[in-house]
């Protein structure tokens, strides 16, 4: 009898431990057990929707890169590996950790088109219409209409139309279009002035003639150095300048433009006269200055502006320079310098 009273209480003792082992207890038994966050995409033509439950925080890295508490991810012409973390910890419950990732695909690419290119035109303007296709998937539309005035002259034009798709932007080829000369505008071509240059005893006279204003031109160039002078007379139906006759021949060139009253026209375009080069003889019997040094005595400057060998203005001085100086009597003269 005490035998078996033995075996029986031996194996409540092991039954004992053995339901220790298989229940095992939390860290700290006043923590509730752990809540799993809820993670979900929710796929949208243009992106993805990140839908994030039961968390306290998390973050959102988008090919490596950490995007933080974001709700939508953009797509694009690329594939994006969206990966989320979430963490549900409050005092009362065990830490809660959940992690998913989702692919998201590229955009299908649209091809480019040629925007379609009208014109139109008034008697005094061609209008430019431009309308591009209309796509979709993010990319954006554009019309436009831009103005451009109709001169006396016929002229072809290009338009070149861009379009964005998705983060770039890429060029439609060039459309070309004539603009014509309206058919009742009215161009007054005003007559090529006549210049004649009469030498005196002591000068050289030239003189222009020509409807409206005229303008003379005159250039005196240096037989010492080179360097020149222009010297501009304007008037009302004809101009004179007169050059005095020194110890040297000087050499010249001139030459005139006109430019008629516009009234009763829409356009009205100058007339110019063809270029001439001459020399003023030399005059025996003077002091020994040089034509240049001759004219140039006694003036006051009024004026300096510097230019590069394109004709392009600086405002000082800087290699190979043209020095322009006006004088106060309105003649100027120019200067080839190096600095």
């Amino acid at each position: 009898m005490k035998k078996i009273l033995f075996t029986l209480v031996a194996l409540l003792v092991s039954s004992t431990a053995l339901a220790s082992i298989d229940q095992p207890r939390a860290e700290n038994e006043n923590l509730l057990p752990a809540i799993v966050p809820q993670i979900s995409f929710n796929v949208v033509a243009d992106g993805v929707f990140l839908i994030v439950k039961d968390a306290t925080s998390y973050e959102v890295i988008v090919n490596g890169v950490n995007m933080g508490e974001i709700d939508y991810v953009a797509a694009d012409y690329y594939s994006k590996i969206i990966v989320v973390n979430a963490v549900n910890e409050t005092p009362d419950h065990i830490k809660g950790e959940a992690s998913d990732s989702y692919e998201l695909g590229a955009l299908q690419k649209q091809s480019v088109e040629a925007p379609v290119i009208t014109t139109t035109m008034d008697d005094e303007y061609v209008y430019v219409h431009i309308q591009w296709p209309d796509w979709t998937d993010g990319v954006r539309v554009y019309t436009g209409q831009y103005e451009y005035a109709r001169g006396p002259y016929d002229y072809e034009a290009a338009v070149t139309a861009y379009v964005r798709e998705g983060t770039q932007w890429l060029a439609s080829p060039e459309t070309h279009y004539v603009v014509e000369v309206p058919s009742n505008w009215k161009v007054y071509e005003t007559p090529d002035p006549v210049v004649t240059a009469t030498i005196t005893d002591d000068q050289m006279i030239v003189t222009a003639t020509g409807e409206g204003t005229v303008t003379l031109y005159v250039i005196v160039f240096s037989n010492e150095d080179d360097t020149f002078v222009t010297h501009t007379v304007v008037g009302q139906g004809s101009a004179t300048y007169a050059i005095d006759r020194g110890n040297e021949d000087i050499t010249i060139a001139y030459y005139a433009t006109a430019m008629a009253d516009d009234e009763g026209y829409d356009e009205v375009l100058p007339g110019v006269s063809r270029s001439q080069y001459d020399v003023v003889p030399k005059k025996e019997g003077v002091d020994p200055i040089s034509g240049i040094d001759e004219m140039m005595s006694g003036k006051v400057v009024a004026g300096v502006r510097y230019f590069n060998m394109a004709g392009q203005e600086m405002p000082e001085a800087n290699g190979l320079t043209i020095v322009v100086s006006t004088y106060t009597d309105g003649t100027t003269s120019a200067t080839k310098v190096i600095k």
